[in-house]
């Protein structure tokens, strides 16, 4: 194992000063690496389809998601990636999570896997969750509005109407 400090982290901005500043030691343990880079995938292309098993392994054990059966219904739970950042955020409290990080001897580490990996591990998942909320959640919102746009168009043209957009309107009519 390498000797690394991670300093007391309290907030998310002394967390985020953190990865900014150290991303090299992130990468240097290549379960981190492994799991951080394969959640920016997953946010990055709004897919997650994209999760790999370590991943999901990694949110189940470590950050408060159940495994709906597998990893295909937990990818079935979580399509919508707004669902995903809402049930990390809401699962434990942010003051539970810095517990988490700063309390190496805490009950979430077990044998199998070393304090250090996991305290880099969560910090890092926290940083992306934070990083990606907002670009996922208007991501989300944008696809369910045109969803719920293609779904009104088809309705109104099943009952005879005819559509046209006009200055970013769509227009329902009957010809007479």
């Amino acid at each position: 194992m390498k000797n690394v400090q991670i300093p007391e982290l309290n907030n998310m901005e002394e967390l985020k000063l953190f990865v900014e500043n150290n991303k090299e030691l992130f990468d240097s343990f290549k379960e981190v690496k492994q799991i951080t880079n394969n959640l920016e995938q997953i946010f990055k292309n709004h897919d997650i389809n994209l999760l790999t098993k370590r991943t999901y392994m990694w949110l189940n054990l470590h950050c408060g998601f159940i495994a709906h059966y597998n990893i295909d219904g937990f990818k079935q739970v979580y399509e919508n990636l707004s669902d995903l950042i809402y049930h990390f955020e809401h699962s434990y409290t942010e003051k539970s999570r810095f517990m988490y990080i700063n309390n190496k001897n805490t009950y979430l580490y077990d044998n199998n896997t070393d304090t250090m990996h996991k305290a880099l591990c969560m910090i890092k998942t926290m940083y992306l969750f934070d990083l990606y909320r907002k670009e996922i959640q208007q991501f989300f919102t944008n696809l369910e509005q045109e969803n719920g746009k293609r779904q009104a168009i088809e309705i109104f043209k099943n009952l005879g109407y005819q559509v046209r957009e006009e200055n970013e309107q769509i227009i329902f009519y009957k010809e007479k």
